[in-house]
């Protein structure tokens, strides 16, 4: 898995632990609350989600993403289907074989892939 570093606006009732703030946050009276460049942590989010007139707000934050390769997004959609399928059954010997078979043989398939590629 891959991870990118993104600049991007977003409410402040979607702000996370590890993101950093790309601008300042300012209280009504325009003094500095949380400077630019701050990493923010639960507490940090959690004093700028409580106060009342940033709820909607969107700030600039920069973030880091993670990038899912192609066989990744592959095993992440066939557990899902093996899920939906098998995850009732009674005997989950059947569902884990059948869920390690599976990635088994997308990991065996992105392996012969690469080799082609190179």
């Amino acid at each position: 898995m891959k991870t990118k570093l993104i600049t991007k606006h977003i409410r402040i009732l979607k702000l996370e632990s590890g993101m950093k703030l790309l601008e300042p946050i300012l209280d009504s009276d325009g003094r500095i609350l949380i400077q630019t460049n701050t990493e923010l942590n639960d507490k940090s989010v959690k004093v700028i989600r409580n106060l009342s007139n940033y709820e909607y707000k969107r700030i600039k934050v920069e973030m880091l993403i993670e990038i899912l390769e192609e066989h990744e997004k592959q095993i992440i959609d066939l557990e899902k289907k093996i899920i939906k399928k098998f995850s009732d059954y009674e005997d989950k010997k059947i569902y884990m074989f059948i869920r390690n078979l599976c990635i088994q043989s997308v990991l065996h398939l992105e392996k012969i892939k690469r080799k082609k590629n190179e």
